[in-house]
């Protein structure tokens, strides 16, 4: 029998080989649950922050696995250009980043489409997105030049979108994650950066780790040691908008926040280890959401669209 690689990822969950699998590391407290699940679950940063915003979006769109608008009702449509929008900064961000040799991102890397029609159009032929989303995140990422990673001196071995797979058995939970970008330090350590675009930037760090899930999920990993390192280094959100960009940070060396991200993922994640009823959350977003007509909410006073960048998973394996 030909030998067969092992592939994890949010499947694990339903594996039976999951405990003795030399794939997945185990990792006993990682997500810092007081609780084992109801069964075994997987969760990614995406249904964190899913899960965060609705438990019926996340059990439509992430468990049931219902297609979004459906034919006798569907979305506004008022959020798709948000998710566009992250896909083609997230494939750009890729893109510059996966580059051999690493080197900074600089001007030239972002053609405008407006006076470089024709290298914009290479550029989006190559990242394989829509011109219309390239042109609306552009805005957005010429504001990465100044807080890219790679631009900083003093870090190797860079990775962008490493695969991390992890078992809790106290939470009894699989845990799937590809940070953005990772480097170690020179000065020791490993950083793990996360980069959102948004209308919205955090007020500082705190706000910054509730309002993203999968940026506080990041610290508990790397304080369990899933980046290699325990005590150095930390975890960056990149928060680009429009007109500015907000780099936010946790050391691991900072007891109070690194403590303050552990009890965001603790809070969402024990809700949905145990949830068994996936009860409507409504708000003015609903009519933006891909479960829309599936469900009935409530009528709520409208309010501006969620930010859709965290669909960078959407095309990951659904965890159940």
């Amino acid at each position: 029998m030909a030998d067969v690689g092992l592939n994890p990822g949010s499947q694990c969950a339903d594996c039976d080989f999951l405990n003795v699998c030399p794939a997945v590391a185990k990792i006993r407290g990682a997500l810092g649950l007081p609780d084992r699940a109801v069964a075994t679950r997987a969760v990614t940063a995406a249904d964190l922050a899913t899960y965060d915003r609705c438990p019926t979006q996340f059990h439509v769109l992430r468990r049931s696995h219902l297609p979004p608008a459906p034919p006798d009702g569907g979305p506004d449509g008022g959020g798709d250009h948000r998710r566009e929008r992250g896909m083609a900064a997230h494939a750009w961000l890729r893109w510059a980043h996966e580059r051999s040799p690493h080197r900074a991102c600089v001007p030239e890397d972002i053609p405008d489409p407006a006076t470089q029609s024709a290298a914009a159009a290479a550029l989006t032929a190559e990242l394989g997105v829509p011109a219309e989303a390239y042109a609306a995140a552009r805005p957005y990422l010429v504001h990465h030049l100044e807080q890219c990673l790679l631009g900083f001196g003093g870090v190797h071995d860079v990775r962008c979108e490493p695969l991390h797979v992890v078992y809790d058995p106290d939470a009894d939970m699989v845990v799937v994650t590809e940070p953005d970008l990772t480097a170690h330090l020179d000065s020791g350590g490993v950083v793990w950066r996360e980069t959102k675009t948004s209308d919205r930037v955090p007020t500082d760090v705190i706000d910054a780790l509730h309002s993203h899930p999968g940026f506080a999920l990041d610290v508990p990993l790397l304080a369990a040691g899933v980046g290699g390192e325990r005590d150095a280094g930390g975890a960056e959100l990149e928060v680009l908008s429009a007109h500015r960009a907000a780099l936010y940070f946790v050391p691991l060396d900072d007891g109070i926040l690194v403590s303050t991200a552990q009890r965001v993922v603790a809070g969402i994640g024990h809700a949905m280890s145990s949830d068994l009823r996936y009860e409507l959350r409504p708000s003015g977003a609903c009519r933006f959401c891909d479960a829309y007509g599936w469900c009935l909410p409530p009528e709520v006073a409208s309010t501006g669209p969620p930010e859709f960048d965290d669909d960078k998973f959407a095309n990951m394996p659904d965890p159940f």
